[in-house]
């Protein structure tokens, strides 16, 4: 399970209330280690991440996003439905002697 914490910062698409709710969720493990890596790398809550990603996907902004073709001069692999960390990578490099 996951608290929802108070947003850290503002985000441009506010809550049409203009407040923030905490309540009690069920979220899969996968689903809250991803939004706690991404929330890591922005350094923002969970909470505020998990809020993001639900409004983009309310408001339809996912399937936007799914045409892409390249990240940062990158084309991403097509999801496979396991989450890759970064301290699997960093075992993975330890491993290689990278």
């Amino acid at each position: 399970m996951l608290v929802l914490d108070k947003m850290m910062r503002h985000h441009h698409d506010a809550l049409t209330s203009g407040g923030i709710m905490r309540t009690t969720i069920d979220i899969e493990d996968d689903v809250l280690a991803a939004a706690k890596e991404l929330a890591r790398a922005q350094n923002v809550s969970a909470g505020y991440i998990v809020s993001k990603l639900v409004r983009e996907a309310l408001a339809g902004h996912q399937q936007g996003r799914a045409g892409k073709k390249h990240v940062a001069g990158f084309r991403p692999f097509p999801a496979r439905g396991s989450l890759v960390t970064n301290e699997q990578i960093n075992a993975l490099r330890d491993q290689e002697g990278i």
